[in-house]
């Protein structure tokens, strides 16, 4: 499988060049290392995949087949939930209040509620179900 040099991008819809490939059996090898989790289930079909980049600064995987559930979800939540992870100040210096803004991805919704608390109108999107419960508490 050859990926190509670029895709559209789901955000724009614009051509987004490839950034960098990676092998489906190394990014399994990982995650099994570093989570004790297999991931081998997602990767089927797909010996290697792309990191591309839309002209937003977005990153995403390709191909567009390569997609996790809920239980990959609920294994990573001990360490992707963090109330003030760096990006989230880099990103909420572009918010403004009038901006209506989607975070997909959200987890327990700690970006959403600091971006509401400028004014912004929110809302997110979460495949662990137990994360989504806490972000809507918020």
């Amino acid at each position: 499988m050859t990926l190509p040099g670029s895709v559209p991008s789901p955000l724009t819809g614009r051509d987004a060049p490839l950034v960098k490939t990676l092998t489906s059996a190394r990014s399994i090898d990982g995650y099994r290392r570093e989570f004790d989790f297999d991931v081998s289930k997602y990767f089927i079909g797909i010996p290697e995949f792309g990191v591309y980049q839309c002209d937003t600064g977005y990153r995403f995987f390709y191909p567009f087949t390569l997609t996790a559930d809920e239980s990959l979800y609920r294994c990573l939540e001990g360490f992707e939930y963090e109330e003030n992870k760096w990006e989230f100040s880099t990103a909420l210096a572009q918010v403004r209040a009038q901006d209506r803004l989607l975070d997909v991805g959200c987890g327990e919704g700690s970006f959403l509620a600091k971006a509401k608390g400028k004014g912004a109108s929110v809302s997110g999107m979460e495949l662990n179900g137990a994360a989504a419960a806490v972000a809507r508490g918020k």
